[in-house]
């Protein structure tokens, strides 16, 4: 996820040929959904409830779950920044130590009290030798979208 922006009305062809748009569903509230330490909790592992979004603090402890990588924690190193993507420049980002690869944009930064902190956008290194990673502030994502997390 690069940028929060306003989903635009995709345009389908209908049984006549003529063009109609797509029907767009948005929601309005997320229910809470836990994420595990361990991947697909296997004995022994704890998992988080995501219960609310909260802005981040530098010096912040986070975790980070990506479908490439799973789960991997950090700090959060700075606020603001600014990434020059090879699609363009990306502002208001929060920095981390997170370490993240390709597969895992997208996936949550949170903490473990179960605040929802960012969404990965992108970053250098890999998870062997180490790297920083980019998120963009999921209070930030929920207000473009009109949307909440909890009831």
């Amino acid at each position: 996820m690069r940028t929060a922006r306003r989903r635009r009305s995709r345009r389908r062809r209908g049984d006549a040929g003529r063009r109609r748009p797509a029907p767009v569903s948005r929601a309005r509230a997320c229910s809470p959904r836990p994420c595990c330490w361990g991947g697909t909790r296997p004995p022994g592992s704890r998992s988080v409830t995501i219960t609310r979004a909260a802005a981040a603090k530098v010096n912040q402890q986070v975790l980070r779950m990506g479908s490439t990588t799973g789960l991997h924690q950090g700090r959060v190193t700075a606020l603001n920044a600014t990434v020059n993507y090879p699609e363009g420049r990306v502002t208001g980002l929060i920095r981390t130590t997170v370490c993240a690869e390709g597969g895992d944009s997208g996936g949550p930064l949170f903490t473990r009290d179960g605040s929802a902190i960012g969404l990965t956008s992108g970053g250098s290194g890999d998870c062997r030798t180490g790297g920083v990673t980019f998120f963009q502030p999921v209070t930030a994502a929920l207000a473009a979208a009109g949307a909440r997390i909890g009831g």
